[in-house]
């Protein structure tokens, strides 16, 4: 059979429809209605340039206010914390149960590991941004996606997105935006691209329900979303949909809104509350108050169009009504929005809406109601979260307008794809995308740490004036110095003469830029009082601190730091502050170690239970040494009190929860001294009164910072020297089962305590010497370790009970800051 031949090629010119199934490359835009199938991946992009924009701040330690949200926060830890998030007044520094309800779960989850709650963060906002972009397509705006997307990846969003406790920002917006979707397919606003109704409801009022569900959720989230029925009120009036249904929908959300609202500012403006946000940096006259509504408004439209000099903490202008200068902005924002109701005719109502809207999403931070970080500035990259996207939706409206002719949306039919022109407009698209994505990216690496964060507001282009930024700063060198300095001790215990040289060298450096900054912050006239009597302590701190180097004048450095707290208890504010009594107490206490070791150069005989009920008078050179003790005690009880006060009061600060335990740790160690000079003094009555104490005391500082090794050590210590054997090995058992697996001292300690308590078996004898052998493993030059395991050997050797207590504690609680 012959090959039938083939038809010839035809001519490249040929109208044969076959000949379309080679077509030229064409770019498709996300809302092109040839992308119109493709929703999931445009939304899958979407939400990853969100995520890749912010991605350097993923790994990054928590901030300011994130101990009071997170990892100081009590209220996360258990089920009745849960009932003190939705109380009213809330067990949290504010009433959004939503949000706390979010971060205890949380909690439950990743505990204080930063990276979880970033993680969420992050995720929230690009879900936010997808809702968006089905909104925008919704309400038929040209180039909605590229909106969305530039308001995901902003700079100026870097701060709700990278900071912790902004989440509450990031909560309420993807459910306000949530809200906002819902109600628009209540009102008919449908997706151009859908047949369907969300989630195929086909009744209105569920539609509804859920609508104002999601409302209500968002207000408990953050209630400065109150302002979504306004905003909803201007849109349906855009879009002509001023139906009766339609408005008497929003009554119920302007009513929760306005309630949840007003109880959100009077806890803010409660002079008991727990933010308290009264006093006189907050008593701006109405007059002034307008002058900074019209100075922001247009501060956020400069910021989002040129993102530069971005500051965590602003300057604060307070604006003065007698300067014509200070009108300009106000009367300016009155006249765009007097044009634009005038030019309605010619541009629509759109831009009106626009401006509308992003002003009544930015009025609950307009400085019309007091909050307590207009004490800083009246302003801050987190209060637009949501009232920059109106107007990055107007932007890309004007630029689609002007660019119309090289914008010719792509056309599908069941015969052909009819090429269009987007190709510049993609190019353009992708050119401002990844020109906002460097600067965010670059943005989200401030916010890393608080070192890098405070760093950046004193920048000289930011704000270098910040005494906020300054103070915070200046506690975080003194910090870290201390860190050093510890360091320092290692190495020289390790023999590494060089590292501990340059780690002591590291911390003086670290202690003159702690009291650099003090000094900035004593001298900027617009620093508060209790903000200055802080800086007065924070420099006797820093003092303290820098008497760990071994050239230290401590004598000069102990008459300094005690002239800056006597500065700071004279305002009045700092008597009810338990931080400088607790300072005061440092000092005393190391004034009277100085002075004992200059009357009694040997070590202190550890005091222990004498018959003897003789009391014999202190010598006159040891009374100021006694007086030093006594007065240490009472400031270290001055501080604990105060810490207690606090903690029992709606105002619970970090600063009582990290002041507590260390001032009844310090308390206790003052307690131990005392009791060891009335044994030496064979003042039993008192010796027996100060152990008490002392063991009272370091049960504080437990209660209150169960992880902490060294106050758990000396509690046992304590309940050792009072003959509670077996809560002190149960104390010291607990170090080394939970805390700290290599702590020599405690090895030794439960050894001794198994001795004390009279073994009457081999067994008991063997786990003695078991942990004499393990102290001396991990510390072979210990005190006292030694002579402990020969002493059991002997008796494991002999197999004779104990008849009293002869072995040699590795290391007494000595009374040190």
């Amino acid at each position: 059979m012959s090959q039938e031949s083939q038809p010839p090629n035809p001519p490249t010119d040929s109208n044969d429809p076959a000949m379309d199934e080679v077509q030229p490359f064409v770019i498709t835009l996300p809302d092109d209605p040839a992308s119109g199938q493709d929703w999931y991946l445009w939304a899958a992009v979407l939400a990853l340039i969100a995520l890749v924009a912010f991605w350097p701040a993923i790994s990054g330690t928590f901030l300011w206010d994130d101990d009071q949200y997170v990892s100081q926060n009590h209220a996360l830890l258990d089920a009745s914390g849960l009932k003190q998030i939705w109380k009213i007044p809330p067990g949290t520094i504010q009433y959004y149960p939503l949000t706390f309800t979010m971060l205890w779960i949380e909690h439950h989850f990743w505990a204080n590991n930063s990276l979880g709650y970033r993680l969420v963060d992050l995720l929230l906002h690009a879900g936010a941004a997808v809702l968006l972009w089905r909104i925008l397509r919704r309400l038929s705006m040209p180039g909605a996606w590229a909106a969305a997307a530039i308001w995901a990846i902003h700079p100026l969003q870097a701060e709700s997105v990278c900071w912790i406790s902004e989440c509450k920002n990031i909560l309420s917006g993807i459910l306000a935006l949530a809200s906002l979707l819902f109600y628009l397919e209540f009102v008919g606003v449908r997706d151009p691209d859908s047949r369907k109704k969300i989630w195929n409801l086909q009744q209105d009022w569920q539609l509804y329900a859920i609508s104002l569900g999601f409302f209500i959720l968002a207000m408990l989230s953050k209630t400065a979303v109150c302002f979504l029925p306004v905003a909803l009120l201007f849109i349906l009036w855009w879009k002509r949909r001023t139906s009766i249904k339609s408005i008497l929908g929003l009554v119920p959300m302007l009513v929760i809104g306005a309630a949840l609202a007003w109880e959100t500012s009077r806890l803010e403006t409660d002079p008991n509350g727990p933010v308290g946000a009264v006093g006189p940096d907050w008593q701006l006259s109405f007059v002034q108050r307008l002058l900074i509504a019209g100075r922001d408004l247009w501060f956020y439209v400069g910021k989002l169009v040129a993102p530069i000099h971005q500051s965590f903490v602003y300057p604060r202008h307070v604006p003065n009504p007698a300067d014509a200068a200070e009108w300009i902005p106000l009367i300016l924002a009155v006249v765009v929005v007097a044009a634009l109701a005038i030019g309605i005719k010619k541009l629509g109502k759109g831009p009106l809406t626009a401006v509308l809207c992003y002003i009544a999403a930015l009025f609950p931070a307009l400085g019309f109601f007091n909050v307590y970080p207009f004490r800083f500035s009246f302003v801050a990259d987190h209060y637009q979260y949501l009232a920059g996207i109106p107007l990055i939706v107007l932007a890309v409206w004007i630029v689609s307008r002007i660019l119309a002719p090289l914008w010719k949306p792509q056309a599908v039919s069941t015969d052909q794809r009819i090429p269009g022109k987007s190709a510049p407009v993609a190019v353009l698209i992708a050119a401002v995308l990844l020109v906002l994505g460097t600067a965010s990216w670059f943005r989200a690496t401030v916010f890393a740490d608080p070192v890098t964060l405070w760093q950046n507001v004193l920048e000289p282009q930011n704000n270098p004036q910040s005494w906020l930024a300054a103070s915070n700063l200046s506690r975080i060198w003194q910090s870290d110095a201390g860190k050093s300095f510890d360091d320092a001790a290692h190495y020289l215990q390790a023999k590494d003469q060089d590292s501990s040289e340059a780690s002591a060298s590291d911390a003086l450096a670290e202690l003159d830029e702690s009291d650099r900054l003090v000094e900035a912050v004593l001298n900027n006239p617009a620093t508060p009082d209790d903000v200055r009597y802080k800086a007065y302590d924070q420099s006797a701190e820093n003092d303290i601190t820098r008497m760990r180097s071994p050239k230290s004048d401590a004598s000069q450095l102990l008459e300094h730091a005690s002239e800056q707290l006597n500065k700071a208890l004279s305002f009045a504010a700092a008597r009810n502050d338990p931080l400088p009594y607790y300072t005061l107490g440092i000092v005393d206490l190391n004034r009277a170690q100085r002075l004992q070791k200059r009357l009694a150069p040997t070590e202190a005989e550890t005091p222990t239970a004498r018959s003897s009920t003789t009391t014999r008078p202190t010598e006159p050179p040891e009374q100021p040494m006694i007086d030093l003790y006594h007065q240490a005690q009472e400031h270290f009880g001055k501080a604990s009190d105060l810490s207690l006060a606090e903690l029992d009061s709606p105002r619970v600060g970090p600063e009582a929860l990290r002041v507590l335990p260390l001032a009844a740790l310090q308390r206790g160690d003052v307690d131990w001294a005392l009791a060891s000079f009335a044994h030496q003094h064979n003042d039993v009555n008192s010796e027996n009164q100060y152990s008490r104490d002392a063991s009272a005391d370091f049960n504080r500082a437990v209660q209150f910072n169960p992880s902490s090794v060294e106050a758990r050590y000396r509690l046992a210590l304590a309940e050792e020297n009072l003959g509670d054997l077996t809560a002190a090995k149960d104390n010291l058992l607990v170090i080394l089962r939970d805390l700290d697996h290599y702590n020599a001292e405690a090895y030794n300690e439960v050894g001794r305590v198994i001795l004390e308590s009279r073994p009457t078996n081999m067994a008991e004898y063997e786990a003695a010497v078991a942990s004499f052998r393990a102290a001396l493993n991990l510390d072979p030059g210990l005190t006292g370790a030694q002579k402990n395991l020969d002493l059991a050997m002997k008796m494991l050797a002999t197999t004779r009970p104990a008849t009293r207590s002869t072995t040699q504690s590795a290391t007494r609680p000595a009374s040190r800051p």
